[in-house]
């Protein structure tokens, strides 16, 4: 399990995570993966069929205005990459 303060975490040999400059920077055999980089935090209920209009979390943030940023992490640093550890770590359930 990882401990609050350390900044890496090796899902397997190719999937690996640190916490870098307060950003989880996923690396995919040891190359930085630029997908993924937020959490979607909530969605409000009555726009859910807008999300079959995207590909991937990526494009619903950047898309997104400033207002609607709110239904992202508002997690710290250290809180987020656990979610991405979580998220990832699923794939090998």
């Amino acid at each position: 399990m990882i401990k609050l303060g350390e900044c890496r975490y090796k899902i397997n040999k190719y999937i690996e995570l640190k916490l870098e400059e307060n950003e989880t920077v996923i690396y995919i055999n040891g190359k930085v993966f630029i997908q993924c980089k937020s959490l979607l935090k909530k969605y409000p209920y009555n726009r859910i069929e807008e999300i079959y209009n995207y590909n991937s979390i990526d494009e619903i943030y950047e898309e997104s205005d400033n207002e609607d940023h709110e239904i992202f992490s508002d997690l710290s640093p250290e809180e987020e990459f656990f979610g991405h550890c979580s998220n990832l770590q699923v794939w090998l359930i």
